[in-house]
């Protein structure tokens, strides 16, 4: 039995939505292994189980969870690495309501592991501060924010959170709620 809940209320998928799972299935067709994954997670809100009797099969899925974490370091946390290489400061869009982690960063720190000033501009702003500016300022955005993409990731680690979640619950959504980072802001 897979339960989920969204918006407070229980469901049980397979008595309730049939179709849901139809139209899931039909959407996993061509898909790889990551990308169904990403699939289920942005379908279903509510929380999943994935259970593991060790065998191939589900060494595989584990594999797929587990690797996306490697995959911010090769694909995030390095080639930041890189680009910060030599400089002096570093600019970022961190604000401290997007989580308890972030909170605890201040306005302007020196970052000890890569040696430079680490400015956060935004960082006493709020979410509906920053979507004033941009409207003001007529600043291009991701769509995604429109439909519920509150912080955008990677298609894998990233989902549309549900009414009332914290702004970074949609990443890494198979993680614990206190680990909601990639590595570049640790």
């Amino acid at each position: 039995m897979f339960e989920a809940t969204r918006d407070g209320i229980e469901t049980r998928l397979a008595d309730s939505a049939p179709s849901s799972a139809a139209a899931l299935a039909q959407a996993w067709r061509g898909l790889d292994l990551l990308e169904r994954l990403a699939a289920l997670r942005s379908h279903i809100s509510g929380r999943m189980v994935f259970t593991t009797s060790f065998g191939l099969e589900d060494q595989a899925i584990a594999h797929a969870v587990a690797a996306r974490l490697d995959c911010c370091a090769v694909r995030k946390v390095a080639p930041l690495s890189r680009a910060l290489t030599g400089c002096a400061a570093w600019i970022t869009g961190l604000r401290a309501d997007q989580s308890a982690e972030r909170a605890g960063l201040g306005l302007v720190s020196f970052d000890d592991r890569r040696r430079l000033i680490k400015a956060n501009p935004l960082f006493d702003w709020t979410r509906e501060a920053t979507f004033a500016f941009v409207r003001a300022h007529g600043v291009p955005y991701n769509p995604l924010h429109d439909r519920g993409f509150l912080s955008i990731g990677c298609a894998p680690c990233t989902r549309a959170v549900a009414p009332g979640e914290p702004e970074r619950a949609g990443r890494w959504w198979w993680e614990q709620a206190e680990k909601k980072e990639c590595g570049l802001h640790l």
